[in-house]
Protein backbone atom coordinates (compact mmCIF):
# COMPACT_ATOMS: atom_id res chain seq x y z
CA UNK A 1 0.00 0.00 0.00
CA UNK A 2 2.08 2.85 -1.29
CA UNK A 3 2.59 5.17 -4.25
CA UNK A 4 -0.72 7.00 -4.05
CA UNK A 5 -2.02 10.26 -2.64
CA UNK A 6 0.46 11.86 -0.26
CA UNK A 7 1.70 8.61 1.31
CA UNK A 8 5.14 9.23 2.77
CA UNK A 9 5.88 5.69 3.91
CA UNK A 10 4.40 2.38 5.10
CA UNK A 11 3.75 3.57 8.67
CA UNK A 12 0.39 4.51 10.17
CA UNK A 13 -0.41 8.20 9.82
CA UNK A 14 1.75 8.49 6.69
CA UNK A 15 -0.99 10.60 5.07
CA UNK A 16 -1.70 13.31 7.63
CA UNK A 17 -3.39 15.80 5.29
CA UNK A 18 -5.73 13.21 3.80
CA UNK A 19 -6.52 11.89 7.26
CA UNK A 20 -7.41 15.34 8.56
CA UNK A 21 -9.44 16.41 5.52
CA UNK A 22 -11.63 13.33 5.93
CA UNK A 23 -13.14 15.13 8.90
CA UNK A 24 -14.96 17.30 6.34
CA UNK A 25 -17.04 14.25 5.34
CA UNK A 26 -18.03 13.69 8.96
CA UNK A 27 -18.92 17.34 9.51
CA UNK A 28 -20.89 17.59 6.25
CA UNK A 29 -22.77 14.38 7.06
CA UNK A 30 -23.67 15.63 10.52
CA UNK A 31 -24.85 19.02 9.23
CA UNK A 32 -26.97 17.35 6.54
CA UNK A 33 -28.43 14.85 9.01
CA UNK A 34 -29.50 17.63 11.36
CA UNK A 35 -31.02 19.75 8.57
CA UNK A 36 -32.92 17.00 6.78
CA UNK A 37 -36.09 16.33 8.76
CA UNK A 38 -39.34 14.62 7.95
CA UNK A 39 -40.35 11.54 6.00
CA UNK A 40 -39.85 13.28 2.63
CA UNK A 41 -36.15 13.64 3.48
CA UNK A 42 -35.50 9.93 4.09
CA UNK A 43 -33.31 9.58 0.99
CA UNK A 44 -31.34 12.68 1.95
CA UNK A 45 -30.74 11.24 5.40
CA UNK A 46 -29.69 7.92 3.87
CA UNK A 47 -27.17 9.75 1.68
CA UNK A 48 -25.94 11.68 4.73
CA UNK A 49 -25.47 8.42 6.64
CA UNK A 50 -23.47 6.91 3.77
CA UNK A 51 -21.43 10.13 3.60
CA UNK A 52 -20.57 9.65 7.27
CA UNK A 53 -19.50 6.05 6.60
CA UNK A 54 -17.35 7.32 3.71
CA UNK A 55 -15.61 9.70 6.10
CA UNK A 56 -14.95 6.96 8.65
CA UNK A 57 -13.73 4.45 6.06
CA UNK A 58 -11.54 6.96 4.28
CA UNK A 59 -10.02 8.17 7.53
CA UNK A 60 -9.23 4.59 8.55
CA UNK A 61 -7.63 3.89 5.19
CA UNK A 62 -5.56 7.06 5.16
CA UNK A 63 -4.29 6.43 8.69
CA UNK A 64 -3.88 2.63 8.63
CA UNK A 65 -3.56 1.56 4.98
CA UNK A 66 -4.17 -2.13 4.32
CA UNK A 67 -6.52 -4.21 2.17
CA UNK A 68 -9.35 -4.20 4.72
CA UNK A 69 -9.29 -0.44 5.25
CA UNK A 70 -8.95 -0.03 1.48
CA UNK A 71 -12.29 -1.80 1.11
CA UNK A 72 -13.69 0.32 3.92
CA UNK A 73 -12.66 3.34 1.84
CA UNK A 74 -14.06 2.38 -1.57
CA UNK A 75 -17.17 0.29 -0.79
CA UNK A 76 -19.07 3.14 0.92
CA UNK A 77 -18.24 5.36 -2.07
CA UNK A 78 -19.70 2.73 -4.38
CA UNK A 79 -22.75 2.53 -2.11
CA UNK A 80 -23.18 6.31 -2.27
CA UNK A 81 -22.95 6.27 -6.07
CA UNK A 82 -25.53 3.50 -6.38
CA UNK A 83 -27.88 5.14 -3.88
CA UNK A 84 -27.55 8.51 -5.64
CA UNK A 85 -28.17 6.99 -9.09
CA UNK A 86 -31.27 5.27 -7.68
CA UNK A 87 -32.52 8.51 -6.10
CA UNK A 88 -31.77 10.62 -9.18
CA UNK A 89 -33.51 8.15 -11.47
CA UNK A 90 -36.52 7.99 -9.18
CA UNK A 91 -36.83 11.65 -8.20
CA UNK A 92 -35.37 13.73 -11.04
CA UNK A 93 -36.31 11.64 -14.04
CA UNK A 94 -39.47 10.04 -12.59
CA UNK A 95 -38.47 6.70 -14.08
CA UNK A 96 -40.40 3.54 -13.25
CA UNK A 97 -38.89 1.17 -10.69
CA UNK A 98 -37.55 -1.22 -13.35
CA UNK A 99 -35.56 1.61 -14.93
CA UNK A 100 -34.20 2.59 -11.51
CA UNK A 101 -33.03 -0.96 -10.90
CA UNK A 102 -31.49 -1.16 -14.38
CA UNK A 103 -29.62 2.12 -13.86
CA UNK A 104 -28.29 0.93 -10.51
CA UNK A 105 -27.17 -2.38 -12.01
CA UNK A 106 -25.52 -0.59 -14.95
CA UNK A 107 -23.62 1.64 -12.54
CA UNK A 108 -22.47 -1.37 -10.55
CA UNK A 109 -21.37 -3.21 -13.69
CA UNK A 110 -19.53 -0.11 -14.89
CA UNK A 111 -17.58 -0.05 -11.62
CA UNK A 112 -16.78 -3.77 -11.90
CA UNK A 113 -16.07 -3.90 -15.64
CA UNK A 114 -12.36 -3.25 -15.43
CA UNK A 115 -11.86 0.44 -16.05
CA UNK A 116 -8.80 1.47 -18.04
CA UNK A 117 -5.64 1.30 -15.95
CA UNK A 118 -4.84 4.49 -14.10
CA UNK A 119 -1.77 4.94 -11.97
CA UNK A 120 -1.74 5.39 -8.20
CA UNK A 121 -4.93 3.47 -7.48
CA UNK A 122 -7.31 5.97 -9.06
CA UNK A 123 -9.07 3.54 -11.40
CA UNK A 124 -11.88 3.11 -8.86
CA UNK A 125 -12.81 6.78 -9.29
CA UNK A 126 -13.28 6.62 -13.08
CA UNK A 127 -17.03 5.83 -12.89
CA UNK A 128 -17.58 8.89 -10.70
CA UNK A 129 -15.86 11.07 -13.27
CA UNK A 130 -18.13 9.68 -15.99
CA UNK A 131 -21.43 10.18 -14.11
CA UNK A 132 -21.81 13.88 -15.02
CA UNK A 133 -21.49 12.92 -18.69
CA UNK A 134 -24.39 10.49 -18.33
CA UNK A 135 -26.68 13.01 -16.66
CA UNK A 136 -28.94 15.08 -18.97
Amino acid sequence: MEAYCERTGPDDWSEPINAMTNLAFLIAALVLWLRLRGPEMAMGRALAAVLFVIGVGSRLFHTHANRLTGLMDVLPILGFILLYVFAATRDYWAEPRTAQEADGLASLLNCESGSPPVSHGQSATIPTRLLPEAMP
